[in-house]
């Protein structure tokens, strides 16, 4: 439930904006980062103990990234060749609305 909140927002456009500013990371958030990308699923145990902090000390940093929208989403990634898939691509376009050569708008 809290995560299609998030998601919600992220999609209004209320989560806080990409270019906005922002204090470097911390060694620790960066570190607490670079754990999550590589594997999201584990415990807060787990990451604590990966990166040298305590449990509660990651639960806040998640968080407080979750809060300032650093951190989105968790995502899982299928392997689409398991599924049968020969090739699959993702496109996204964002088209104008322009006026054809010759037509009169």
């Amino acid at each position: 439930m809290k995560r299609d909140k998030q998601r919600e927002r992220h999609r209004q456009g209320t989560v806080r904006d990409f270019n906005a500013e922002r204090e470097p990371l911390k060694d620790t958030e960066a570190a607490l980062i670079s754990e999550l990308i590589s594997n999201s699923r584990r415990s807060d145990r787990e990451l604590a103990r990966a990166i040298g902090v305590s449990q509660p000390t990651v639960s806040r940093i998640i968080k407080r990234l979750e809060r300032e929208g650093v951190v989105n989403e968790y995502t899982m990634i299928p392997d689409f060749r398991k599924l049968g898939y020969n090739l699959c691509a993702f496109i996204f376009l964002k088209l104008k609305d322009l006026p054809l050569k010759g037509s009169k708008a």
